[in-house]
């Protein structure tokens, strides 16, 4: 049997069969009870497989699982593969029992995990096992089901009266199922009789060869969710959320370490809570561990620049570290507002949005911001003077000397930027109100406000007029025609 196949991380599958890499039996024992990936059925199936093979001495470690020697010891001992496996074996049959037995002092909570989510949500309570299955595939159609990622069953035990406020017990057995309820993963919570909580596997100290290096930006597997961890390796932790990998435990030589909690990397991620800052912790276990293959964005791609510096702390300097750190924590700032001012209408949304939101604001039927506060809400205008010829796209539109007079002032007192006066000469019924253009020159020189002019008259005469204003009394302008 291929037991490689047991591994939860696709990338150390692939390097472990380049490598032909041969499992002991131990390390199959190991994988086949952390996979979270396959169904139980062919687990369970695997396991049997194994107690097939030659029986081993795997090694035990951990003080508290001795018992031969004192618990306060510090040598090792070991025990049979096969014996081990067994006991696995048999506490799997029990929890499986206990979960699908109805009992009068217990009752299900049915519990759903949909994709892209990090937060299961409690469906219903059912009395038996069979009820909370039906009532899933009765609510979840097939074409329903490609939204659910998870179901998790926990089954819990009363401690006296069926008050399950004042009196509940910390005893229950959970499971986890894919979308079409089959059984991924289970365990229990003081269910299982004392003498048999010597069976795990959580007692063993395995090494196995990975591609990954300090430096290298990793992700927990999907398939981890097929254990209840939607957060990762810490509740601060964002799901799916990259980290730097700083070190690795253990080595091949397995000379740290005493049980399957020390099969860790130690690695720097971005908290959820404070966002901004990077956090160092320790990820368990690395056998779970993938390349995060998405692009990296806001304050992620300082994760690229801090993994450089891991794997050659010359290729960066402290300085250069922190100004990287700065400026991708902006980028994240600013991507963090904008999505906020996506969730409002308002005239503060609209003018620190990007011109093609504006775009769309202003034409947004909801939208209830007057057309004199979006104009005073702009950095900058051109405006276009002119009776007949319609505005280019991103000017003003003014048909008169004395509008554009009136718009000039509203803008200068919202502190808006004039970038350019566009000017027609001839204003034809429009000259009545104000004269024709060259008026707004005569008014522009005696208020000393020289605004850039661009003439596009089509009238000789009164081009040549206008451009004798602007040589003679604009600072520095030559002919902007």
């Amino acid at each position: 049997m291929d037991f490689i196949r047991f591994v939860n991380s696709r990338d150390i599958r692939e390097y472990l069969y380049e490598l032909d890499y041969c499992l002991s039996g131990e390390q199959k024992l190991f994988l086949v009870d952390k996979c979270y990936r396959i169904p139980l059925e062919e687990r369970l199936f695997a396991l049997e497989e194994l107690l097939a093979e030659p029986d081993e001495e795997v090694t035990i470690r951990h003080p508290d699982f001795f018992v031969e020697q004192p618990k306060d010891g510090d040598k090792s001992e070991t025990e049979s593969l096969h014996a081990l496996t067994k006991g696995i074996l048999e506490n799997y049959r029990i929890q499986i029992s206990l979960l699908k037995n109805e009992e009068p002092e217990s009752y299900y909570e049915l519990s759903i995990l949909e994709k892209g989510r990090s937060e299961f949500y409690s469906f219903a309570r059912f009395p038996s096992f069979e009820a909370a299955v039906n009532g899933y595939k009765e609510d979840y159609s097939a074409d329903d089901r490609d939204s659910v990622a998870v179901v998790m069953l926990t089954k819990y035990y009363y401690s006296g009266t069926k008050n399950i406020y004042d009196n509940f017990s910390d005893r229950y057995v959970r499971a986890f199922f894919n979308s079409e309820v089959e059984l991924m993963h289970i365990y229990d919570n003081e269910c299982l009789p004392q003498e048999r909580l010597n069976y795990t596997t959580d007692k063993l100290l395995i090494y196995l060869p990975m591609p990954f290096e300090p430096g290298d930006i990793l992700v927990n597997s999907d398939d981890c969710v097929y254990a209840g961890q939607t957060k990762g390796f810490n509740c601060d932790y964002e799901s799916g959320a990259p980290f730097v990998a700083v070190s690795f435990i253990p080595d091949a030589t397995v000379s740290s370490g005493i049980d399957s909690s020390d099969i860790n990397c130690y690695c720097y991620y971005f908290d959820s809570f404070s966002q901004y800052h990077l956090t160092s912790e320790v990820n368990v276990h690395n056998y779970d561990l993938e390349y995060y293959r998405k692009p990296l964005t806001g304050k992620e791609r300082f994760l690229r620049i801090f993994g450089l510096k891991q794997k050659d702390t010359s290729a960066v300097s402290d300085e250069e570290l922190l100004l990287a750190s700065e400026y991708c924590k902006n980028l994240e700032i600013q991507q963090a507002i904008k999505q906020q001012l996506s969730w409002f209408n308002s005239s503060m949304s609209y003018y620190l949005s990007e011109e093609n939101r504006k775009q769309k604001l202003s034409h947004d039927r909801y939208f209830q911001v007057d057309h004199e506060t979006l104009l005073s809400m702009t950095d900058s205008i051109k405006l276009w003077l002119d009776d007949e010829r319609e505005a280019p796209s991103g000017y003003i539109h003014c048909h008169s000397v004395n509008e554009a007079i009136s718009s000039i002032k509203f803008f200068e007192k919202h502190s808006v930027a004039i970038e350019e006066l566009n000017l027609d000469h001839d204003l034809g019924d429009y000259a009545k109100d104000g004269g024709d253009a060259i008026k707004l020159l005569d008014w522009l020189c005696a208020r000393e406000t020289f605004y850039k002019i661009v003439l596009h008259t089509a009238n000789p005469v009164g081009r040549a007029n206008m451009q004798r204003t602007i040589d003679r009394y604009w600072p520095h302008v030559g002919d902007e025609a």
